[in-house]
This record gives structure tokens, C-alpha cells and sequence, in this order.
């Protein structure tokens, strides 16, 4: 079975783009585009790549809590 693209212009999918979130603890759109080449093109893909993004949120740390203020 072939993937499911959520990028169509760059052939991203959906399981490309969680994994991306979760290898490199992306929590920002712009990151997840830059990373993940999808929304980079067009744009049209970019309102489903935030929602994957905001759905798998809850599974990346918080990244602010790793930053050591001195």
C-alpha cells in the first residue's frame, strides 16, 4: 500500500512528518517545514501539517524545560 500524502508537491506523508516531530522534538511549525520539507512548496498542506503537529504536541517534551537559564 502507498503512503498517504499530506504534501503532495514534496511527498510527504503523514508517518514522515510524526516522525520527524518526534525524532527531533519539533514543536513549531516553521521547524516542521524546514525539517520535513512538507508545506515548503505551496503552502496548501500547511493548515494539516500544523494539526498533526498540535495532535502530536502532547508526545514531544517541552522543550522549554531543558533550557538551562544562567
Amino acid at each position: 500500500m502507498s503512503p498517504s500524502y499530506i504534501c503532495s508537491c514534496n511527498g510527504v506523508s503523514e508517518q514522515e512528518i510524526k516522525r520527524v516531530i518526534a525524532k527531533r522534538q519539533i514543536v513549531e511549525l516553521q521547524s516542521l517545514i524546514m525539517f520535513s520539507g512538507a508545506g515548503a512548496s505551496c503552502g496548501r498542506c500547511r493548515p494539516k501539517v500544523q494539526s498533526i503537529l498540535d495532535a502530536n504536541r502532547l508526545a514531544v517534551p517541552n522543550l522549554q524545560t531543558k533550557i538551562k537559564w544562567e
